[in-house]
């Protein structure tokens, strides 16, 4: 059966479902993330909309960082009758591999506004070291 906003959507190219509050949208799904780097530090940005601290775990384990949790969908009146859904919704996991001799100790991470922020402090580079050949 053809929705009344189907053309304009499929229009602007957008995908449309037709889930009439099914869990079509509830998928494991990876949040983006930006990472950058400073003189001492990697930081990390991870959006993730709809969330607080308290959705998100995070995790370091041989070498990498683990973000994971879950986005749950609110409930909607069974009368209601979706034309359009986008959003994301389900459990999501995130790997990220840091450098080898990050100090998990050092790692710090905050959030706001959907915004998860996480400084991750370089390890000292190792310096070449001569070593002595000794004359037998």
């Amino acid at each position: 059966m053809a929705l009344l906003w189907d053309p304009v959507f499929r229009e602007l190219r957008f995908p449309t479902f037709h889930t009439n509050n099914s869990d079509a949208t509830s998928i494991n799904w990876t949040p983006r993330i930006d990472i950058d780097e400073t003189e001492n530090e990697l930081v990390i940005l991870m959006e993730l909309p709809g969330l607080n601290e308290k959705d998100v775990k995070l995790n370091f384990r041989s070498g990498a960082l683990e973000v994971y949790g879950e986005k749950v969908r609110e409930k909607k009146d069974e009368r209601t009758k979706s034309h359009h859904e986008e959003r994301l919704f389900g459990k999501f996991t995130r790997r990220i591999q840091l450098p080898a001799g990050v100090d998990p100790k050092a790692l710090k991470a905050t959030f706001n506004n959907g915004l998860l922020k996480i400084v991750v402090q370089k390890p000292d580079k190792e310096k070449d070291f001569v070593v002595p050949i000794a004359r037998l």
